[in-house]
């Protein structure tokens, strides 16, 4: 049985890692978490999953490959270092060269990057060419897996329609502050059921304004209560 690590320090960890960690249990391996921050994190694993704790539980586990989607993972860590987006490439720091980007820093952490699509892709191509200690694999991004499978269980107890409202923190790409009044207009007419689900990172006073709107159709999301209560 081979032994695989994910390396987390933000919630978001949990939705782009598990479709891997899915693969890994369906191949008969084994995997487990390790938390920068558990008491942030610990508290959303499932039953089926294992949680390593300290650096020697993380030695004993002896993980063959640790897979993060943060820009940083322990070098320290035993195993190849993996490097799995947390997002697709926005370019929110440059509108000029994408290379340019805080995307595309090579922070010496990773052997092997697991690219989501062809522009990503070929500029890590180009890096990887360029330092000459890591891979570029173009994998697709496993976050989005779950959007092409049915859900067994409806949003809630009704045959109204389900919207998603998701939203980054960063300001000249977030619409959360533009659509706020209107999300809470439509949100009184009870025709959708609304869930609201932002980035960890979401100024806090955004996050309790969409909090103060929360009624029968609307609720924010536990991810999102979570981390900025």
């Amino acid at each position: 049985m081979t032994a695989y690590l994910f390396y987390a320090s933000e919630l978001y960890s949990f939705s782009i890692l598990r479709p891997l960690q899915s693969a890994i249990f369906e191949r008969g391996d084994d995997a487990a978490w390790f938390f920068e921050t558990p008491e942030k994190l610990a508290s959303f694993l499932r039953d089926d999953e294992k949680w390593v704790k300290t650096v020697n539980e993380v030695k004993t586990f002896n993980p063959c490959a640790v897979f993060s989607a943060q820009n940083i993972i322990p070098d320290f860590f035993p195993g190849v270092k993996v490097q799995v987006f947390h997002g697709f490439p926005a370019f929110k720091r440059t509108n000029k060269k994408p290379e340019k980007d805080g995307d595309f820093r090579i922070r010496g952490f990773f052997d092997l990057y697991c690219t989501q699509g062809p522009l990503r892709t070929s500029i890590y191509m180009n890096l990887s060419a360029k330092y000459g200690f890591f891979e570029v694999v173009e994998t697709g991004w496993p976050k989005m897996d779950p959007l092409f499978k049915n859900y067994p269980e409806p949003l809630n107890n009704n045959d109204r329609p389900n919207v998603l409202f998701t939203s980054t923190f960063t300001r000249r790409l977030s619409a959360a502050p533009i659509l706020f009044e209107t999300i809470s207009r439509l949100s009184e007419n009870g025709k959708w059921n609304w869930l609201i689900n932002f980035h960890p990172k979401m100024d806090k006073a955004i996050v309790a304004k969409y909090r103060s709107i929360q009624n029968q159709n609307l609720s924010l999301s536990r991810r999102t209560i979570s981390s900025r209560c």
